[in-house]
């Protein structure tokens, strides 16, 4: 999606949005230690994490995002980050935005494809938020990542050349806010993109019936993330 506004009001960035903690003086990594891909201490009640039924969830913004944040969710964001590889022949991002400008990555989870992100285009900025401070304390130079809520109001006070969202189904409760926030933080000329999937099986021929049960459970997820307010299928409800 290009942005074609070229207005936008600067303001100040947030006091609550949080950096994340590098760390780096305990940290072992192949990339160099220039302070400024290093970030400001953490405030201690973002890393007050919660524990339900066995698992880690976050604590900025407790009950916003309804998966957990511990290491078994994190190989699994992992894995499904390899897995998008593959379906999209090893492409991370297709809009044809400017590789050496700013780029946001949204809900960035473990910083996985921010920092191949930062790899790729050295000459980009690239900056990734989430409510989770989960993400490696090493990183490209390039690369910084901070903790922040989406779903709050956008406060960067410079714009970006390209913003990505991906695997966000299920997440969020207001996807047009979403997509406003984004082209209003666009340089002109700048690109977002969003890439997602339909949880919900579906089969060519017609041999996935009703009473599948990957399809039956699927058909419960989206029941679950629309009695908690959070859109399971934002696809085809958005306007092209």
């Amino acid at each position: 999606m290009p942005s074609t506004s070229p207005e936008r009001t600067p303001s100040a960035q947030a006091e609550n949005v949080i950096e994340v903690d590098a760390d780096h003086e305990n940290a072992d990594s192949t990339y160099g230690d220039d302070d400024e891909s290093f970030t400001t201490s953490l405030a201690s009640s973002v890393m007050a994490y919660k524990f339900e039924h066995g698992r880690r969830f976050h604590a900025y913004k407790e009950g916003s995002y309804r998966f957990p944040n511990d290491e078994e969710e994190q190989d699994r964001l992992d894995m499904f980050h390899e897995v998008c590889k593959m379906l999209c022949e090893g492409v991370i991002a297709f809009a044809p935005f400017n590789k050496e400008g700013r780029v946001l990555d949204l809900g960035t989870g473990t910083g996985i494809w921010a920092i191949e992100a930062g790899e790729i285009w050295p000459a980009a900025t690239v900056l990734g938020n989430d409510l989770s401070p989960i993400q490696p304390r090493w990183t490209p130079p390039n690369v910084k990542f901070e903790v922040d809520d989406i779903e709050s109001e956008w406060t960067y006070s410079t714009p970006f050349d390209f913003i990505h969202s991906r695997y966000m189904v299920c997440s969020l409760s207001d996807w047009p806010r979403l997509m406003r926030q984004s082209l209003s933080h666009l340089q002109p000329g700048g690109y977002a993109e969003y890439q997602d999937w339909n949880i919900v099986p579906t089969s060519d021929d017609g041999s996935a019936a009703e009473d599948n049960k990957i399809i039956k459970l699927q058909k419960l997820v989206v029941e679950a993330a629309q009695k908690i307010g959070k859109e399971p299928l934002p696809g085809p409800k958005l306007k092209g």
